[in-house]
Formats: structure tokens, C-alpha cells, sequence
């Protein structure tokens, strides 16, 4: 359920203030919706094909499906998809991480010390974090990690809930009607 639920909530969700920024809050929800709807229909699809081909797997589902070619399409998109879901967490790592350690340890932007550099810190994370969590032998202890990662992030949209009502909007339309 934590795997699923990692999944689901990914780094992805990280972009959505991004896209809602640059489409505007009318076309932002027309397309989330879409999105949200081709979602539910894919999920449908693999359902059904789960049921009818009798496999839980993707490969054997494309191979059955489609033969060899079905199996290494499956493969690809698997490949492809991990390979974009690990870019984008080590991109936040290398470029987040460094403010963060800078602000709890109170430093000032231009010191130069190794484990404020980015480059540095996202190869200690990938060889102290990533490589031992890829090398288990059964997937089912990543749940752990994986309730780990999702207690973080509603112990971060709670303090963001918290920090909201606290602090006053500082748009001057908010200001106009006082």
C-alpha cells in the first residue's frame, strides 16, 4: 500500500503549482481533470487485460498482448518511467538539499564547503541512500521507506496548513477590501 501510495504521490506532484502557474486555474483543471480521467481509463484497460490474460505482470501482459515486441514495449516504458521518476528526485536532491543543509546549519550563501555543493551531495545520497534501498532482494521492505516518505509529506502539508493561516497574504488585492 506505501509502494502504491509513493507512487501515486511522487515527485510529480511537485509540478503541478509549476504547470497551474503557467496555464491559469481555468485550464490548469480542465486539464487535470483529463488527466485524472485517462488515468481511471488506463487502469480500467489494465484491469480487464489482467483479468482476460491472466497475468499481474506487464511484460507477460504485453507479450501476450502483442508477442516479443509487446513484452520489450512493456520493458521500455517501465525502464523509461523509473529512469524519469529517479532524474526528477535527484534533480530536487541536488538542487534542494544544499539550501536546506545551509539553512539549518545557519551558513551564508557563499561559503564553500563540499557538502553544500549539489554535485557532491547528490552522489552521497545515490551511493548512502539509493544504492542500498535498490540492492534489497525483496521490494516489500521498501514500504517502509515508502511510509516513511508519506509521513514526511503530510507532516509537510501540515505545517504548510499551520504556516498559512499564520502568515497574511502579501497580494495587494487581499489588502483592498480592508
Amino acid at each position: 500500500v506505501f509502494n502504491l501510495s509513493n507512487a501515486i504521490m511522487g515527485s510529480g506532484i511537485l509540478g503541478l503549482s509549476f504547470a497551474m502557474a503557467n496555464t491559469g486555474i481555468v485550464l490548469f483543471i480542465i486539464l487535470l481533470l483529463g488527466v485524472a480521467i485517462l488515468s481511471l481509463y488506463s487502469v480500467h484497460l489494465l484491469l480487464v487485460t489482467a483479468k482476460e490474460g491472466g497475468s499481474l505482470i506487464y511484460e507477460k501482459l504485453g507479450e501476450r498482448a502483442f508477442g516479443w515486441p509487446g513484452k520489450m514495449a512493456a520493458f521500455g516504458s517501465i525502464t523509461l518511467q523509473n529512469i524519469g521518476a529517479m532524474s526528477s528526485y535527484l534533480f530536487i536532491v541536488k538542487y534542494e538539499l544544499p539550501e536546506v543543509i545551509r539553512a539549518f546549519l545557519g551558513l551564508e550563501e557563499s561559503s564553500g564547503e563540499w557538502y553544500l555543493n549539489g554535485n557532491y551531495v547528490v552522489v552521497l545520497v545515490s551511493i548512502g541512500i539509493i544504492l542500498p534501498l535498490s540492492m534489497l532482494k525483496n521490494l516489500g521492505y521498501l514500504g517502509y521507506t515508502s511510509g516513511f516518505s508519506l509521513s514526511c509529506m503530510v507532516f509537510f502539508l501540515g505545517v504548510l496548513i499551520y504556516k498559512k493561516t499564520i502568515l497574511p497574504c502579501p497580494l495587494p488585492f487581499f489588502y483592498q477590501h480592508e
